[in-house]
């Protein structure tokens, strides 16, 4: 190239750049070089981009069904409602079976943290209300995002986001249209993973290596990550205002409160030790519920 045309070509790079939506400069750099080695594709279209992103995923069948599998949960109408997830199931087996960073990176933590019907992995959950684009202006675009990892990943793994893999993007205005909302989702996603997926996950299974060997793999549930915001929306229970921040700790409150009774202290409020902690059992909670509603009721009445 001579050195009299260099001004005129990147001139004409910096305007393409400027005319067309953001990209960052690695990312044009590979679609410019692909064209040039690859030729321009016949279909260029927004509507079929997505059509061949969809025709992906339907190819992406496995033995735990597709990448894209629907829910059922019931609206506030009553009704049925169909939610879609991508089932961490067949993500998972789709993915390991690829050669590439995933394949190994799984690889090598099965070797550090072998699995075993002893030893299972531990399912992590995150959820979160995200708004995109400018959290002042309106809010029709709000979303709920959820996604899922393992804790053997570990903290070096679980720093980075390409270790946390997308389970659920859904607009909130449709979460508000379900029965106790993010409750209720919630609890359909985890039936629809530990319940009503094609294996018990907890009895194990196997995934494919590009190879086509078979590797032994199970997984239990582990840990629920969340904001206060989201903890509250999710369980139903007070969040950061409230004077218990964790409805299964029956003696876990906020220092701040001091409840007390005929002078004595009601709750310890300093606690550092899980073994300092006195779980609420599933009789416990239920009757947290039965004594709201009782009160409900009786607020009703009068």
């Amino acid at each position: 190239m001579a050195a009299s045309e260099r001004p005129a070509k990147l001139a004409r790079l910096t305007n393409m750049r400027r005319g067309l939506p953001y990209m960052s400069a690695s990312a044009m750099s590979a679609l410019l070089k692909d064209v040039k080695e690859q030729g321009l594709p016949e279909m260029i279209g927004r509507k079929d981009i997505k059509a061949s992103r969809v025709e992906a995923i339907q190819k992406a069948d496995g033995p735990f069904g597709s990448l894209v599998q629907s829910m059922q949960v019931i609206g506030r109408n009553g009704k049925p409602m169909a939610v879609d997830i991508i089932s961490p199931l067949a993500f998972l087996a789709h993915a390991f079976q690829q050669p590439g960073g995933f394949h190994d990176l799984m690889a090598r933590r099965l070797q550090e943290c072998p699995c075993s019907l002893e030893s299972q992995w531990d399912f992590l959950l995150y959820s979160d209300e995200v708004t995109p684009g400018n959290p002042l202006g309106e809010a029709r675009r709000k979303l709920w995002v959820m996604y899922w990892s393992f804790r053997q990943m570990g903290p070096i793994g679980l720093q980075k986001e390409q270790c946390w893999f997308p389970l659920l993007c859904v607009r909130t205005s449709v979460v508000s249209q379900i029965d106790d909302g993010m409750s209720q989702l919630t609890a359909a996603i985890l039936k629809h993973i530990f319940v009503t997926s094609p294996c018990q996950v907890q009895n194990g299974f196997f995934l494919k290596c590009p190879n086509g060997q078979p590797h032994f793999f199970a997984f239990k549930m582990g840990n629920v990550l969340q904001d206060g915001a989201a903890h509250k929306l999710m369980y139903g229970c007070k969040g950061d205002a409230g004077t218990r921040f964790c409805f299964i700790c029956l003696n876990l409150v906020a220092e701040k409160a001091c409840l007390v009774q005929d002078g004595e202290s009601l709750l310890v409020c300093k606690l550092h030790q899980i073994s300092s902690l006195r779980m609420a059992t599933d009789a416990d909670v239920y009757s947290t519920i039965d004594r709201l509603v009782a009160k409900k009721d009786e607020l009703t009445a009068s």
